[in-house]
């Protein structure tokens, strides 16, 4: 993360809140989530804050806090440490500082204002900055929300479905699919390749411009245990064909 990334998202969050609008703001990294908090307080507003560092007892009574107090504008939380169990409805805009690697947990920190008691649709936002790793991460995460839709795993199925059998049949159909694509990748790789000469990605020294992207389906309530296990065979898979070479 650039400085002038930091500087752009600040001087966002400065738009947002001039706006009056209440909203939960994710970020991963420890100079972002200390930068949007600094941004906040250079307006003199309330807000709360929960990362790694933030006790279980004091998680409850911030989260109350936001919930039920007018004057707290703004939730700013830890992607990692604040994407499960704790619920802010009292939001209706959920904005991403940054990206994260896994869609799952994307789609898990987003739904802390789809829960119930939510009464009015939720507008999501992922900030995206050009000329930055943003640029390669973004087309990725897409990529695997493709995947978990043509499994089936949308969040509205998920959403509607009414019995444990159901779930069921919707992580079988997860595990299937990504079964076959180990059996694709033994006849040949699959998924963007990328020269090995290829210079790193470089940072644009004199400008850093955020994309706006509202995602409103961004789907797709994951079951991690059955992703690991996927893994877990495809690692054993390459062992195995990597050891058949020597």
């Amino acid at each position: 993360m650039s400085l002038i990334s930091l500087h752009s998202i600040r001087d966002y969050i400065h738009d947002l809140l001039d706006s009056g609008r209440k909203f939960i703001c994710f970020a991963h990294h420890h100079i972002v989530l200390d930068g949007i908090c600094e941004a906040i307080e250079e307006r003199n507003l309330s807000y709360i804050r929960i990362d790694g560092s933030t006790p279980s007892e004091v998680r409850k009574q911030h989260c109350d806090l936001f919930q039920y107090n007018d004057e707290v504008m703004v939730a700013v939380l830890s992607i990692t440490a604040a994407n499960s169990g704790i619920t802010l409805t009292s939001a209706h805009l959920v904005v991403f500082a940054e990206l994260f690697w896994n869609p799952g947990i994307l789609t898990q920190a987003e739904d802390r204002a789809h829960r119930l008691g939510q009464q009015d649709s939720v507008l999501v936002r992922y900030l995206v900055a050009r000329g930055t790793a943003d640029d390669h991460l973004w087309p990725l995460i897409q990529a695997k929300l493709d995947v978990l839709n043509k499994a089936g795993l949308s969040k509205d199925n998920f959403l509607n479905s009414h019995s444990t059998e159901m779930k069921s049949r919707q992580q079988s159909s997860l595990v299937d699919f990504f079964e076959e694509l180990i059996e694709d990748e033994e006849n040949g790789p699959i998924g963007p390749k990328f020269e090995t000469n290829q210079p790193a990605p470089r940072e644009e020294d004199n400008s850093a411009e955020l994309w706006e992207i509202d995602e409103e389906d961004l789907l797709a309530k994951i079951d991690l245990e059955q992703i690991e296990q996927i893994e877990s065979k495809r690692r054993r898979m390459n062992e195995s064909s990597t050891q058949k070479h020597f």
